[in-house]
C-alpha cells in the first residue's frame, strides 16, 4: 500500500511538473529575442512598398474639376440644329429615336457629308467646335450639340470589400476616388478603409479613406486616371491578436492612427493580475516566410509600450506557475483521489 501511495504521489508530482512547464520552453524552433531587439528590428525594417498619396492630384480650390475628355468606345449623340440629316445617323436601339456615334479605335467618329472627325482627347465643347468647323463648308454658322450617351472610354477597376465590385468608367460625374466608391455602392462593413490601395502605372499608393472621411486628408478627392485600380482589403488583414491570460483574448483591428504594444494589451482588458505571469509575455511576428518570438516582462511592456504593432502580430500572455499548479490541483488531483479510493476499496474487498 505504501508503494502504491508513493507511486501515486510521484505521478501527481510528474503531472504538476509537466503542466506547469518546468524545463526549457520551446517556441517551435523560432528565435527568441528581447524587446530591445524589437526596437532595433523595426528601425532596420525596409520601408513599405506603398507610395505616399500626397503627390497625387486632387480636386481643390486651386485645382478645380477638369472637363471630361472623350475617348475610344464612348458613345456620343451629335445634333446639328435645323439639320436633322446631319449629325449622328445610327439609331441607339429600335425603341429610341436618338441616333448615336461611337468613337472608333482611332479616336474618330463618322458624320454625314464630312466623313471622319477626330474627337478623342477633346472636351465636349472642343469636340462640338471641331464638328462645327467641319460643317462650315456645307451650311452657314452651324450649331452643334454634343452629348455622351454612354461613357466607355476610361475604365477604373474597383475591387475588394465593396458592395458592387467591378469596372466603372470615368465621366463628368465620376472623376475621384470617392465617386468611384459611390459608383460601386460603397464599401462593405468588413472593408478596411484605412489601407485602400490605388494602383497606377504599376505603382501602389496606400490611401487612408477613413481619415479622409473625417477631414484629415484629401484622399477621397484624388483624381482618377484611365486604368487605375482601387482595392479595399478586408479588415481581417489589418488585425493583431491578444492571446492567453488576458481579460478579453481575441483579434483586434489596427486603427488608422496605428496602435502600440501597451495599447494592444489594454484593448484586451489587460493581463489577469491574479493568474498571469508578469515575466513571460511573448510577441510573435511574421516577416515574409520567417517569424520571430520576442520575450519580455510586463514591466518592459508598460515602460516601453510605444512599440507600434503590425498586422498579424500575436501577443501571448502566459499563466504564472502558481496558476498552473492551481489548475493541476483542480483538475488532476480529483482524478488521482478517485483512483486511490478505488484501490483502497479493492484492497478492503480482497483482504482475507
Amino acid at each position: 500500500m505504501n508503494v502504491m501511495k508513493r507511486n501515486l504521489g510521484l505521478g501527481a508530482m510528474l503531472s504538476i511538473l509537466v503542466l506547469t512547464g518546468c524545463g526549457a520552453t520551446n517556441y517551435g524552433g523560432n528565435t527568441t529575442r528581447g524587446l530591445d531587439d524589437l526596437f532595433r528590428d523595426q528601425l532596420a525594417a525596409p520601408a513599405t512598398t506603398a507610395a505616399a498619396a500626397t503627390d497625387l492630384p486632387v480636386i481643390s480650390a486651386l485645382n478645380p474639376r477638369p472637363q471630361y475628355r472623350i475617348g475610344v468606345n464612348d458613345v456620343l449623340t451629335v445634333v446639328v440644329w435645323g439639320r436633322p440629316d446631319l449629325g449622328s445617323t445610327v439609331p441607339a436601339n429600335s425603341n429610341n429615336r436618338r441616333n448615336v456615334s461611337t468613337v472608333d479605335a482611332n479616336g474618330d467618329i463618322q458624320l454625314p457629308f464630312i466623313g471622319t472627325v477626330t474627337v478623342a482627347g477633346l472636351s465636349l465643347k472642343g469636340a462640338a467646335v471641331a464638328i462645327e468647323n467641319a460643317y462650315q463648308d456645307i451650311i452657314p454658322s452651324p450649331q452643334v450639340e454634343l452629348e455622351v450617351v454612354d461613357y466607355e472610354a476610361h475604365p477604373v477597376l474597383v475591387n475588394g470589400q465593396v458592395q458592387k465590385p467591378g469596372t466603372v468608367f470615368l465621366s463628368n460625374a465620376l472623376m475621384t476616388v470617392g465617386e468611384a466608391l459611390a459608383a460601386a455602392e460603397g464599401p462593405r462593413t468588413d472593408g478596411d478603409l484605412t489601407r485602400v490601395l490605388l494602383t497606377r502605372d504599376g505603382q501602389v499608393h496606400e490611401l487612408d479613406l477613413w481619415a479622409s472621411e473625417h477631414g484629415h486628408n484629401a484622399n477621397l478627392d484624388i483624381l482618377l486616371r484611365d486604368g487605375d485600380k482601387l482595392f479595399i482589403p478586408p479588415v481581417t488583414e489589418n488585425q493583431f491578436y491578444v492571446l492567453g491570460d488576458v481579460a478579453a483574448p481575441g483579434p483586434y483591428p489596427i486603427p488608422s492612427k496605428g496602435t502600440t504594444l501597451v495599447e494592444g494589451l489594454a484593448r484586451a482588458g489587460g493581463i489577469n493580475m491574479d493568474s498571469a505571469s508578469f515575466d513571460d509575455l511573448l510577441l510573435f511576428r511574421h516577416t515574409g516566410t520567417d517569424s520571430t518570438v520576442y520575450k519580455f516582462t510586463y514591466f518592459e511592456a508598460v515602460t516601453q509600450g510605444d512599440i507600434p504593432l503590425q498586422p498579424g502580430d500575436r501577443i501571448h500572455v502566459s499563466q504564472s506557475n502558481v496558476a498552473k499548479v492551481g489548475y493541476v490541483l483542480r483538475n488532476i488531483l480529483p482524478a488521482l483521489s478517485i483512483i486511490t479510493s478505488v484501490w483502497i476499496v479493492d484492497r478492503i474487498i480482497n483482504e482475507p
